[in-house]
Formats: structure tokens, sequence, C-alpha cells
């Protein structure tokens, strides 16, 4: 049975409650994360699944990193983020970094309309020339994430 507003409804299916415009569930992969990155190929720092409760409903993706850049073999040592939804890219961030010695971070939140079913969303980085550094090896911060909420519709 639906409760019906102007231009929404409320629905229900089984357990779940389908509310437009509301946070249907949310799916937190926060973690310490402490490795480096190299110009060989993209290293995985998060995997992430969500099961889409209803087909028309979207993913607000909100992605976090701390990173840092050593200068490489030029002028320049850059950091790059990607997310790939079941191995397709949905989000790539351009360069992040600077000359020599950059500390900083990585935050982008966006929205995706993956459909029905369980799907992946995995979050990987890669360097442009030299090494770099991900997480909080040598920032000594925990708070590293790729969060899912699933948003009614």
């Amino acid at each position: 049975m639906a409760i019906l507003f102007p231009n929404k409804s409320i629905s229900s299916s089984g357990s779940l409650i389908n509310i437009p415009g509301q946070i249907i569930q949310v799916v937190d992969n926060t973690s310490t994360i402490s490795t480096t990155a190299t110009t060989a190929a993209w290293v995985t720092v998060f995997t992430t699944n969500i099961t889409i409760t209803n087909p028309s409903n979207i993913v607000m993706v909100e992605y976090f990193m701390n990173d840092r850049s050593d200068q490489g073999n030029g002028t320049w040592s850059l950091i790059y983020h990607r997310i790939l939804r079941n191995g397709t890219q949905i989000m790539y961030s351009g360069y992040n970094g600077a000359a020599a010695n950059y500390i900083g971070f990585y935050e982008r939140t966006f929205f995706d309309s993956p459909g029905a079913g369980t799907h992946s969303y995995v979050a990987s980085v890669l360097a442009y020339q030299g090494t770099v550094w991900i997480g909080n090896y040598n920032s000594g911060s925990t708070n590293q994430y790729l969060r899912l909420y699933e948003i009614g519709q």
C-alpha cells in the first residue's frame, strides 16, 4: 500500500520502505590505510559493495583519502585518484599534488545511478613520476573512507 503525497509516494517492499529523497541505507568503509603507489600500476585502496533495494534509487558516493608526494624524476610528483563501479570508471580526479613534498588530501562526493543489483565500487590511486604515500603513511590520519548512500527516488 502506498501513501500518496503531491508528486511523491512512500512505498514498501517486504520489510523495506522507500521514501523519495531519503537515505535508505549506508555502507561505510572507513579504514586506516598505509601504502605507496608508483607509476607502475593503479593501487586499490578500497572496495565497497552495495545492493540497491529499488532499481530507480541512486547512490551518493563519498570518498576521502590523505596523500603525500615527493619529487620524482622531474619537477612534479602527482597523485591520481579514480573510482570504478563494476569495473567501469565513473570518477577520475585528474592530478592532485604539486612540486616536491606535497602533503594533502583528495575528497569527492558525487551521485551515481547504477540500477538494480549488487554493485562493487573500487577506489584506486596512481603516481606520476616518483612515489606517493597513501593514507596514514607519514600523516598520522586514520579517517580514509569510501561511503555509499542509497537514496530513494
